[in-house]
């Protein structure tokens, strides 16, 4: 885990205090790095490395740390790692003195040891001194430099055998010998090869992507915590080679991110496998980074998925991923108890609107997971401490996604923008405390708010056999929920199934089908058949599975068996999750008093009013709060037949206090 101690703006403001060195006559010292004054800021001139030190697998571990000067020549590689617990610290000797640090930083510098020579590496936990606020406020500006002039990164994830580790049971394992290479065989496709370099043979083995020994591997290194963790994303994005040091075996990161990618383009099962949107999303990046088209509210509502210890690296973790220029303007890094998450949180949403002119950084994926912020923020700043439903997708992308698509048009531009509700107008920033002061007309009131979309849930159980089927059980009556959501949804807003929609001409039972997929249906093969999928199903609601499945569970049994064959012979997912992984995730189907139908935040209610909003390229679900003027912003919203500007009006504007 990454503690409140990196952060990669270029230039900051810092807010500190000087603490003091550990004490101790053995204890390691740090002595501070030479800096010169520029434009009224302190400028770092040198930074340190580790020179790990030869020795046998069991001897103490011993290094040198140097002062070096920044660009030099000096060949390093960086590690990216997981802190793990604050409290789980180990001893090793630095410069023959002791120095404590994260066991999980120990084990990864023993594995990387070499034997008869020493080694040049850079690890935050040794090279910055985590005791002085002053040396990490210096530091951590350099962090995208130190990652990018590294030879390469070493993501080191340890070995299967950690602890925590569930391990595949040997059921599953057969299974995956087994049915890997038969599906090997039936597909054409040429399967991408990884290269697997082991460490303890010094010998190199080629696996494709259909290889069963590579498959249990990804299985088990998918799930580490590593994927989840804030600041990897840039330690990974910026670095011009990356290694994945996995269960004594090295792996280059472009060669696991084609196999992932080619395995969820042949529609292949994925059993056993947790969703790769973590991977993908950290592997996007990259590939943005690399032509420096990312943007903050894009990089946020992209990487909202993950986790830090210190809320505020929600923020401080991606600033080195945009341009510098960029990052000085929106970003002011300070972790003092004066600045908490919450004022985090409101001062970039208030810089952000101000400089961009527009209120799409309102708009992102609902998320049904507990804010991890104490204080309390007003409605309309967005909260990054919560994360996205992801895993619950086999698919090869960062889904889902937010009806402004802040996060989908990095690299596009701002005319790749989707919807335009308020006709491409510009917001004139107007912010006075906690109150945000719009323009905006009714839309209409909501009549009507179906049950949220709960999305499909995946099993992704590996060890016992009992788990398994009781994941493959659980996936079924996600499955038949979900459906019971979609029939509920279409009996509500279209009971008779025919009839024309007032707004647009089209027939009921295509608007509703292209308001569940925001607009996209009509323009997207893949979700047309996701559609004609669900559509079969809701058909079938007089199964009365749900009531069997729930009486007699060895029916999972069954249903876990004939999965794998079932799509060995159709050639496609049994479950469909496209629709999950675009834009109806925690949403709900809303009906409003003038009989337009929308897709809303889970949040919304009956009697919440949707807003067309000034700046604002999607419409707004807000509550008028109990006592006051002043309204409560609930969520963002798809109305079919109004998002590219055909009801909006600047003549009928009224001014809305958002708090």
């Amino acid at each position: 885990m990454r503690g409140a101690h990196r952060s990669v703006a270029p230039t900051w403001v810092f807010q500190r205090r000087r603490s003091a060195t550990v004490s101790g006559n053995d204890d390691f010292r740090y002595t501070p790095l030479r800096s010169a004054k520029q434009d009224g800021h302190s400028k770092l001139e040198t930074f340190r490395l580790v020179e790990l030190l030869p020795g046998a697998a069991s001897d103490p571990i011993q290094c040198r740390l140097s002062e070096v000067a920044i660009g030099t020549q000096q060949a390093y590689e960086a590690i990216s790692y997981c802190w793990g617990p604050p409290e789980d610290k180990t001893n090793i000797r630095c410069n023959e003195k002791q120095l404590k640090i994260p066991s999980s930083l120990a084990r990864a510098l023993r594995g990387l040891r070499w034997s008869d020579r020493a080694r040049h590496l850079w690890a935050d936990a040794i090279c910055i001194d985590q005791s002085d606020p002053l040396d990490k406020a210096m530091q951590v500006p350099h962090m995208r430099s130190i990652y990018s002039r590294s030879q390469r990164t070493l993501v080191w994830l340890g070995v299967i055998d950690d602890a925590g580790t569930s391990r595949i049971s040997r059921v599953s394992r057969a299974c995956i010998h087994i049915c890997i290479p038969i599906l090997g065989l039936a597909d054409r496709t040429p399967p991408p090869i990884v290269d697997v370099f082991h460490t303890k043979t010094q010998q190199f083995q080629t696996r494709t992507a259909f290889s069963s020994h590579l498959y249990i591997s990804l299985a088990y290194m998918l799930r580490r915590h590593w994927f989840r963790r804030a600041w990897v994303v840039q330690e990974v994005a910026v670095s011009s080679r990356v290694t994945i040091l996995f269960d004594h075996a090295e792996y280059d990161w472009e060669e696991i991110a084609r196999a992932l990618k080619f395995l969820s383009s042949v529609k292949f099962p994925l059993a056993f496998l947790p969703s790769p949107q973590h991977i993908a999303a950290i592997d996007h990046e990259r590939g943005l980074y690399k032509h420096r088209k990312s943007s903050l509210p894009g990089v946020l509502i992209r990487h909202q998925r993950c986790l830090a210890t210190d809320q505020r690296d929600k923020i401080f973790a991606f600033a080195g991923l945009i341009s510098p220029e960029s990052a000085v303007q929106d970003v002011r890094v300070s972790y003092t108890d004066a600045h908490p998450p919450s004022a985090v949180y409101q001062e970039l949403a208030v810089r952000i609107v101000t400089r961009d002119e527009n209120l799409d950084i309102l708009s992102g994926p609902p998320t049904v997971t507990a804010s991890r912020v104490g204080e309390s923020l007003p409605s309309w700043v967005p909260n990054w401490s919560v994360e996205p439903d992801l895993d619950q997708a086999y698919t090869w992308s960062a889904g889902p996604i937010s009806l402004a698509g802040s996060e989908a048009r990095d690299g596009l531009g701002a005319e790749a923008r989707r919807f335009s509700a308020s006709n491409g107008s510009r917001y004139t920033p107007e912010i006075s405390g906690d109150t945000l002061i719009v323009e905006g007309k009714i839309m209409g009131t909501i009549t009507y708010a179906g049950p949220s979309f709960p999305g499909v849930k995946l099993p992704n159980e590996v060890d016992r056999f009992r788990d398994i089927r009781k994941g493959w059980m659980e996936t079924l009556q996600s499955v038949l929920r979900a459906r019971d959501v979609l029939a509920l949804w279409k009996g509500s807003v279209t009971p008779r199934g025919d009839g024309v929609y007032p707004f647009t001409g089209e027939p009921m039972d295509a608007v509703f089908w292209e308001t569940v997929c925001a607009g996209e249906r009509q323009g997207c093969s893949d979700l047309q058949r996701a559609t004609r999928s669900w559509e079969r199903l809701m058909r079938k609601r007089n199964i009365g599975l749900k009531g069997i499945l729930h009486s007699f569970n060895f029916l999972g049994v069954f249903y876990a068996t004939l999965v794998f064959f079932f799509i060995l012979l159709r050639r496609e997912p049994l479950v469909e999750h496209r629709l999950q992984g675009r834009y109806v995730m925690n949403r709900k189907m809303v009906r409003l008093d003038m009989g337009h139908l929308g897709l809303s935040h889970f949040a919304a209610e009956e009697g919440d009013v949707i807003f067309l909003v000034q700046g604002s390229s999607v419409p707004l679900v807000l509550r008028k709060r109990v006592h006051g003027e002043t309204w409560r912003f609930v969520g963002d919203a798809y109305v079919h037949g109004v998002m590219g500007g055909e009801a909006w009006n600047e003549k009928d504007l009224q001014r809305i206090q958002i708090t």
